[in-house]
C-alpha cells in the first residue's frame, strides 16, 4: 500500500510538472506580443532593444527558436507593429531600431531553417546595422540606444563563423551599405561627412569587387574540374574497349 501511494503521488507530481511546463511554453510563445505593451510606455527605442537583447542572451530560450509557432508570432507581431508605427507614428524610432528588429527576425529564421542563403543575408544585415549605427554616432553623438544596439550586434556576431568567400562578401557588402546609408538617411550637406563616406567606401568597394571576382573564378574552376573528372572514366572505358574492338576486327 505505501508503495502504491508513493507511485500515485509521483505520477500526479510528474503530470502536474508536465502541465506546468506546457503552460509556461504556451505563455512563452505568446511573448512576442509584449512589444505592444512596451509601445504604451516612453523610451520605446531603449526598452525594445532591451527586450530583444534578453531573448538573445538567455541560452535556455534558444531552443524555442525551433518552434514554428514562436517564429510565426515574432514575424506577425513585428510586421504589424512596424507597419502601424510607421504610418501612425506611436513613437518616432530611429533606423537602427528597425534594423535590430530585422536582424532578430533573420536570426530566428536562420536558426529555424538552417539555410546558407539566410546566413548570408543575416551577415550583411548585422554588419549594415553595426556600421550604420557606429558611423551615425561618430558624427551625431552617442546615446543609450546606440550602446544597446552595439551590445545586440555583438551578441549576434558571436554566432558568425567566416569560412567561405561568400560570407566575406556578405560582410563587406553590409559594411559598404552601412556607411552609405548614413548619407542617404541624414540628407546633410556636411562636406566632412561626405568626404568620410567617400574615403571609407572606396577601398571597401575595391575589396568587395576583388572577393566577388575571386568567388566567381573559384566557382568556375571547380565546375571545370568537376566536369573533367566526370569525363575521365568515360575516356578510360573507351581506351580499354578500343584494343578489344581492334583485335575482333582483325580476326
Amino acid at each position: 500500500m505505501p508503495q502504491q501511494i508513493s507511485s500515485t503521488v509521483a505520477t500526479e507530481s510528474s503530470s502536474g510538472s508536465t502541465s506546468l511546463q506546457d503552460f509556461n511554453q504556451k505563455v512563452f510563445t505568446k511573448s512576442p506580443y509584449l512589444v505592444w505593451v512596451l509601445a504604451l510606455f516612453s523610451h520605446l527605442q531603449v526598452t525594445l532593444v532591451l527586450f530583444l537583447l534578453f531573448f538573445m542572451v538567455t541560452d535556455k530560450n534558444r531552443n524555442m527558436y525551433k518552434s514554428k509557432e514562436m517564429l510565426r508570432n515574432w514575424i506577425v507581431s513585428f510586421s504589424v507593429f512596424c507597419t502601424i508605427n510607421l504610418f501612425f507614428g506611436f513613437q518616432t524610432l530611429p533606423l537602427g531600431t528597425y534594423l535590430v528588429l530585422l536582424v532578430f527576425i533573420l536570426s530566428n529564421l536562420r536558426n529555424y531553417f538552417e539555410l546558407h542563403t539566410l546566413s548570408l543575408v543575416l551577415f550583411s544585415t548585422i554588419t549594415f546595422t553595426g556600421t550604420y549605427e557606429l558611423f551615425f554616432c561618430l558624427f551625431f553623438g552617442f546615446s543609450v540606444n546606440s550602446l544597446l544596439i552595439f551590445l545586440f550586434t555583438a551578441q549576434v556576431l558571436l554566432q558568425i563563423e567566416l569560412s567561405l568567400d561568400e560570407e566575406i562578401i556578405a560582410i563587406l557588402l553590409g559594411l559598404f551599405l552601412g556607411i552609405r546609408a548614413v548619407g542617404w538617411t541624414t540628407q546633410t550637406e556636411d562636406i566632412l561627412l561626405k568626404n568620410w563616406i567617400k574615403y571609407l567606401t572606396a577601398p571597401l568597394l575595391g575589396v568587395l569587387v576583388f572577393y566577388f571576382l575571386k568567388c566567381v573564378i573559384t566557382h568556375l574552376s571547380e565546375k571545370k574540374v568537376y566536369s573533367e573528372q566526370n569525363l575521365t572514366p568515360n575516356r578510360i572505358i573507351e581506351n580499354e574497349t578500343l584494343p578489344v574492338l581492334t583485335n575482333y576486327q582483325e580476326e
